[in-house]
């Protein structure tokens, strides 16, 4: 307990690119995010849609997320500030993970995934538009039913080529949570592989 309500004490926490206003308030416990896109963690078009152009780039920002408590958690990028040059993007997605992916973010299949309309999983009942039916473009807005005690990898992203900026968020639940850094699949795999190269290299040595 006394380790969340340290957490409110401190004004302002920053994670790689994600800073994190914390407040207590009417409707509970209040988190500002300032997200900045990270011009190190992208993907590349071509390996996410069909005919992406090749060069082109999807940039992304993650942190970890995990509720004291099982509840619904608001997440709402109330404002954001992101171009492609000079070209205003309003588009903004955001993808839940419980373990970090094989492959990379946004590229392997999300447990939850939420737009301004549209999402899966968390306990969302909001449903794919139909064939043919275009979803609106505008910044995520969604109501996550989470588990208290869970560890969410959250991935912060825009699915338009080369989009880059800031989102402002606000997560906003009835129970405290805590932040961290979650590793990239790349560095989280060579990490794996250099604490098997150790066990085997001290098991070797004690026979």
């Amino acid at each position: 307990m006394f380790k969340y309500l340290s957490l409110l004490l401190l004004p302002l926490l920053s994670f790689g690119s994600v800073s994190i206003t914390s407040s207590l308030t009417n409707d509970g416990y209040s988190y500002d995010l300032d997200v900045q896109l990270d011009f190190n963690k992208s993907i590349d078009v071509s390996d996410f849609f069909i005919e992406g152009d090749e060069g082109t780039q999807l940039f992304y920002e993650t942190m970890t997320f995990k509720p004291s408590a099982d509840g619904w958690y608001t997440f709402d990028n109330y404002n954001s500030d992101i171009a492609v040059g000079n070209t205003i993007v309003n588009e903004t997605q955001l993808l839940f993970y419980t373990d970090v992916p094989e492959g990379d973010y946004i590229i392997d299949m999300p447990w939850a995934f939420r737009t301004s309309d549209y999402g899966f999983g968390a306990g969302m009942t909001s449903e794919e538009p139909s064939e043919g039916e275009l979803p609106t473009l505008t910044e995520f807005y969604g109501e996550m039913e989470l588990t208290g005690g869970t560890e969410y990898i959250v991935v912060f992203s825009s699915f338009v080529p080369d989009a880059y900026g800031t989102l402002d968020v606000s997560i906003i639940g009835n129970d405290p949570a805590a932040f961290g850094v979650v590793p990239e699949p790349t560095s989280f795999a060579l990490l794996m592989a250099f604490g098997t190269f150790l066990f085997v290299a001290i098991r070797q040595r004690n026979k």
